[in-house]
């Protein structure tokens, strides 16, 4: 199944093949394009939870295709290993007092900007 609630953000992968979305059920979802039906790897949902109860509002794929940077209104930054599903970093980005607005990662994955509605754009 799909998300129960709005959907918020969506993105590509580069290679085409899958997207991404987030959602105002708290969870970022992977699906594959080929069928239209969630991404389902050896019988496992991509399915990644860790915004606590939250909207998600911004989502971004690295350019190798392993990793997921998710933005949320509980206003942290979270990058996510799309092999194990699991955060890349333990502790979530934080530092603002307002929601996430936007998020990219730079082209070759070393930096993850973060811009908040509090106007104020934040690199990690």
């Amino acid at each position: 199944k799909g998300h129960w609630d709005k959907i918020l953000s969506i993105s590509y992968f580069p290679d085409g093949q899958r997207m991404i979305s987030g959602s105002c059920d708290t969870t970022v979802q992977q699906w594959d394009l080929k069928t239209g039906k969630e991404f389902v790897e050896t019988g496992i949902v991509k399915t990644f939870k860790g915004h606590s109860r939250e909207w998600i509002t911004c989502i971004d794929i690295s350019a190798d295709n392993t990793r997921l940077a998710s933005g949320s209104n509980d206003r942290t930054a979270r990058i996510w290993n799309l092999d194990t599903d699991k955060l890349t970093v333990g502790t979530p980005f934080k530092g603002h007092t307002y929601n996430i607005s936007g998020l990219t990662l730079s082209f070759d994955d070393s930096l993850l900007a973060s811009a908040f509605l509090d106007n104020i754009i934040k690199l990690w």
